[in-house]
């Protein structure tokens, strides 16, 4: 089920447009609708993307994090507009939802829930519903997967790591530039950064790195830091490959750097129940 503006000026100029507020309302109670009738209440979060920097309930926001219908709803509105973050929602053997593209959102319906949850045609003026045949989205799986396990024995290893050398980690909690979160590890704080991650992310450690600033960065994917990182977290900007503004980063005081080849190991957080269901691959 596809739903999208009617109106083309909201499908090119999304939230900026002037019959935005209009759709987005016809969207949420489409959507609300759609959902109660098919019974779901809850909707899990996976394939997590965060480019921008999250703010309020949006920077709790993880994968594998089950979450109410009306939020996801309130989700899939802030994706159909093009502020993200981005995710698949989806609930086991019923319902995928994902961002389509100008404004659309697609719902992806297993032929038991359709005959629950399909709503007809509409002729709402800012929405239109179209339905067509189609497959459940299913992630490619990673070319080169991270299979350890960030368990006791990981912790262990960073905690043995850092007890005489410099130990920088990085918490991979979603894709994107604003989906990691990075410490300084010593001795004292290795257990409750343990705690702090969340299930799902990927743990990767770089031990004594090469921090200079006159690094090759012109080929390369990068994190900035300030000089001198205390323990804790630490405060960071991370560059995609071909990045620009690297020279202003710098100049605000970001002026150490670490290549991805730094890293020295990687594990993935499993959930609570002591299984991975991450699929990650190797930086």
């Amino acid at each position: 089920m596809i739903l999208s503006p009617r109106d083309e000026t909201v499908e090119d100029g999304l939230t900026t447009a002037q019959g935005w507020p209009a759709y987005a309302q016809a969207l949420r109670g489409t959507l609300r609708r759609s959902l109660d009738a098919g019974g779901i209440r809850e909707l899990e979060i996976s394939g997590l993307m965060v480019s921008t920097p999250p703010s309020g309930p949006d920077s709790t926001l993880r994968n594998g994090q089950q979450i109410t219908a009306a939020r996801a709803a309130e989700l899939a509105i802030g994706m159909a507009g093009g502020d993200g973050p981005y995710c698949m929602l989806s609930h086991p053997g019923k319902l995928q939802i994902v961002s389509g593209w100008d404004g659309a959102i697609h719902l992806l319906l297993t032929a038991e829930a359709a005959a629950r949850m399909l709503l007809p045609s509409t002729d709402d003026e800012a929405l239109i519903i179209e339905t067509r045949p189609g497959v459940l989205d299913v992630d490619e799986p990673a070319v080169d997967p991270v299979e350890e396990v960030a368990d006791d024995a990981f912790w262990n290893s960073v905690a043995e790591a850092a007890a005489d050398r410099l130990t920088l980690l990085c918490e991979r909690w979603a894709d994107g530039a604003h989906g990691s979160t990075w410490y300084r590890v010593t001795q004292d704080n290795v257990r409750l950064i343990a705690s702090a991650v969340s299930p799902r992310s990927l743990i990767c450690v770089a031990v004594a790195p090469d921090l200079r600033p006159d690094l090759d960065l012109t080929e390369h994917g990068f994190t900035a830091f300030a000089p001198s990182p205390q323990p804790g977290r630490l405060a960071h900007r991370f560059f995609a490959c071909g990045s620009e503004d690297v020279e202003g980063t710098v100049a605000s005081g970001f002026s150490l750097t670490l290549l991805e080849s730094a890293f020295t190991s990687c594990a993935v957080v499993p959930d609570p129940d002591g299984v991975v269901r991450a699929d990650w691959d190797r930086p």
